[in-house]
């Protein structure tokens, strides 16, 4: 009410930031800082690392019935990007039973894309890559996950360091015939015990490539191809189905 149309009044206004990139992603602050930990067994820094001085251990080195868990919630940048993290796998017992696990997950809680899911019988620190393009925008859980089953002898962990989500720019595929839809071995070196050859089930498309016998062989089978790796931050990606 008043004698005019115009009024003012003053009011709040509280802006919360979408979380930046992966926060302490080398663990080098020397603890879990921006990172969330929980399970069974909770994780914990480690003195082991790929680079600098620490990373951080998921999973006991002790026999544990459960999960134990490492989350972070981030942005992911509008365009191209990628996740990649290397980690050192500990697992003596099989993927039936224990399970090194990176998922990413919307911040309800569901399971958008598996980068790894693995138990491996190397120790040896092994560089992971996945594609988060297609969340472009969102904010997405990075979900780091070990799960033993408890058994007394064959305990599963592993060490997680340099946990990066970055943009890149794509290259153009420096690979020829790397689909196999001439519906041949076109551009490849096939040799070995048994010549590798074109296969009628795909990931994709009509064809793939065989490498290695239906039968038993006593000896390789080999397919390889030269490329020029393009500028820039290029990166190998391939899909394979074993047997």
């Amino acid at each position: 009410t008043g004698t005019t149309a115009t009024h003012t009044t003053t009011v709040a206004l509280t802006v919360t930031a979408s979380p930046a990139g992966v926060v302490n992603g080398g663990f080098e602050t020397g603890n879990l800082s921006g990172w969330t930990a929980s399970g069974a067994f909770t994780p914990q820094i480690g003195t082991t690392a790929h680079t600098g001085s620490y990373s951080a251990q998921i999973g006991s080195t002790g026999a544990i019935n459960g999960n134990s868990t490492l989350t972070q919630t981030v942005a992911v940048p509008s365009g191209n990007s990628r996740l990649a993290f290397w980690y050192q796998p500990h697992c003596t017992d099989t993927i039936t039973y224990d399970q090194i696990q990176a998922q990413i997950r919307n911040t309800s809680g569901t399971t958008l894309a598996t980068a790894l899911n693995v138990c491996p019988t190397t120790t040896a620190w092994t560089q992971v890559t996945f594609d988060t393009s297609a969340y472009a925008g969102q904010n997405v859980v990075l979900w780091f996950n070990d799960h033993d089953d408890g058994y007394a002898g064959d305990p599963t962990y592993f060490l997680l360091d340099d946990v990066a989500l970055t943009s890149y720019t794509p290259v153009s595929n420096a690979v020829q015939n790397g689909g196999f839809e001439t519906g041949s071995l076109s551009s490849w070196t096939a040799s070995g015990a048994f010549l590798p050859r074109t296969g009628a089930t795909a990931h994709t498309g009509s064809y793939s490539a065989q490498i290695g016998s239906t039968s038993p062989v006593n000896g390789n089978s080999t397919l390889t191809q030269t490329v020029t790796v393009p500028a820039g931050s290029p990166t190998l990606t391939f899909w394979y189905q074993p047997h």
